[in-house]
């Protein structure tokens, strides 16, 4: 998977070295056309073509379930991600999806913390999934939830908590995070 995000973004800096030297891009490049310059582009649009085609290219093809993602994002970002390649940031949901959660940490070189899919940013204290509906399954850390300084509002696993739930603040990034398909 890493490779393939690498490739993708080595495709789009040669696409852009084109454009810049006002050769014209191939019929495959994010760029229109009609862009002799890269400055000259929307941006923007080509930015969302590219997320577009990286979610395609991250999201398991024909794989419904959980699934760990490695990059570093901050909660809401982790939420759009997993909604753009059709799924939701979510958490296991019983003890056999914790313990695969567990299996899948340990075959991504063990992240150090992954966001799940709860919050309790409407109502502190009150957990739900980003889907709606309280947090059934739980797995706290000792003295978690703490609502550190008023901060910490949306779930996380921690290895240094072995990789126990504990609440975080949703604007820190985290490097991983789990979507379920």
């Amino acid at each position: 998977m890493a490779h393939l995000s690498m490739l993708l973004r080595g495709a789009v800096l040669f696409a852009i070295a084109l454009a810049v030297m006002g050769k014209s891009p191939t019929r495959y490049s994010p760029f229109p056309r009609h862009c002799p310059l890269a400055t000259a582009c929307d941006i923007s649009r080509v930015i969302e073509r590219l997320s577009a085609l990286e979610a395609l290219i991250q999201r398991p093809a024909g794989r419904r379930g959980l699934h760990v993602f490695v990059k570093s994002l901050t909660w809401q970002q982790a939420v759009d991600s997993c909604r753009s390649m059709g799924g939701r940031l979510d958490a296991p949901r019983s003890t056999a999806e914790y313990n695969l959660v567990l299996h899948l940490l340990r075959s991504k070189e063990s992240p150090i913390r992954l966001w799940l899919g709860a919050s309790d940013i409407a109502k502190e204290g009150t957990f739900n999934y980003v889907g709606g509906g309280g947090l059934g399954f739980v797995k706290w850390s000792a003295h978690q939830p703490d609502d550190f300084q008023n901060k910490e509002d949306c779930l996380e696993l921690r290895k240094s908590y072995g990789y126990l739930f504990n609440d975080f603040e949703c604007k820190k990034k985290n490097p991983s995070f789990l979507c379920r398909f």
